[in-house]
């Protein structure tokens, strides 16, 4: 099966947005682990993904990515979110349960 792959333009911007193989996935989770304190600081307009997830998803390069504004890192990661609906859907339940509280702190 074919994945999906659109081209689409955002605030006069025009780049691809696709579906990630699961190999890319694997990548931008390796990736993800070996990020400095920068990085993250850097990526926190487009979380969970990060600009460097983005990335994995669009032919945008990092420099591009950081170039732009907030409003439309958003608008990116909206699209990138509607191609990988089921890779945030696991991010997302990653997310709340890492930052559940344990029963201890919610005493």
């Amino acid at each position: 099966m074919a994945r999906s792959i659109d081209e689409v333009t955002v605030d006069g911007l025009t780049f691809t947005v696709k579906e990630m193989t699961v190999n890319e996935i694997v990548l931008l989770l390796n990736e993800s682990s070996q990020l400095t304190a920068v990085d993250m600081i850097a990526s926190m307009a487009t979380q969970p993904v990060g600009i460097y997830g983005l990335r994995h998803m669009t032919n945008l390069t990092v420099e591009q990515l950081g170039d732009l504004t907030p409003t439309t890192l958003e608008k990116i990661k909206e699209l990138c979110e509607v191609k990988n609906k089921a890779f945030f859907a696991l991010i997302h339940s990653q997310f709340i349960a890492v930052n559940q509280p344990t029963s201890s702190e919610s005493l």
